[in-house]
């Protein structure tokens, strides 16, 4: 399938979602998704990933051992016209997990549906403002996304960078803001993590929020500073 076709998946099964979804190019043409909903509402499905149809390219013995993540994350190589560099990995965590591809791009495969909503609506807001840093930090660019494969592809950076916005909260921050004692706690254990350098973190994540990204798990292996 070339790149920039339309490919539209269906279920025809009462009470499920039908989907039309679009391949896209991060840098050149925005979000043409359409989706209509029978029967239950997106909120009631939400955890839910769209249907999807899995390359047929592979053989079946050795498909059967991939992972899922895996399979999304080739597949959209596949349409592309890549190849997916399966090791080393570029990084895992509880939203997805990162490669390589041989145009030395990033692609991550999600594990859930609001997790790739959440952290391609952050890449997308940064490509509205033509941002690809923040302070000090590289911020990944969007190079391509799928909707039905729940796969970003995104531009490869070097310390000092910011990465992994699955967690984010849009908009409004969460609930657990306003509990004082939590909040405290919350605090202690980053300046824990990040030392002195913390001071530099906290007005990092001040500057988010400034794109309604509220950045609610901060590690040094995401917020990393050069040479660390």
């Amino acid at each position: 399938m070339p790149w920039g076709r339309n490919t539209d998946v269906f279920s025809m099964t009462p009470s499920t979602i039908t989907t039309r979804t679009a391949w896209h190019d991060g840098k050149h043409s925005t979000l043409s998704r359409k989706t209509t909903y029978f029967d239950p509402t997106w909120d009631k499905v939400r955890s839910s990933p769209p249907m999807r149809r899995l390359s047929t390219t592979f053989d079946e013995n050795s498909v059967s051992f991939m992972s899922e993540l895996l399979k999304r994350a080739v597949e959209y190589c596949n349409y592309k016209g890549t190849t997916l560099i399966e090791e080393p990995q570029l990084g895992a965590g509880t939203d997805g997990t990162v490669w390589q591809s041989s145009v030395r791009t990033a692609i991550k495969s999600f594990e859930r549906i609001q997790n790739y909503r959440d952290e391609l609506e952050c890449y997308q807001r940064f490509q509205a403002a033509k941002i690809n840093q923040l302070k000090q930090f590289a911020v990944p660019e969007l190079e391509g996304f799928s909707d039905e494969l729940m796969v970003i592809e995104m531009s490869i950076v070097q310390p000092p960078f910011l990465l992994d916005f699955g967690k984010v909260y849009l908009d409004q921050p969460p609930a657990y803001f306003q509990d004082k004692a939590l909040m405290k706690n919350w605090l202690e254990e980053c300046r824990g993590l990040f030392g002195r350098n913390w001071p530099e973190v906290q007005s990092l994540l001040y500057q988010l929020r400034s794109f309604g990204i509220y950045y609610v798990d901060p590690k040094p292996a995401n917020i990393r500073f050069a040479n660390k």
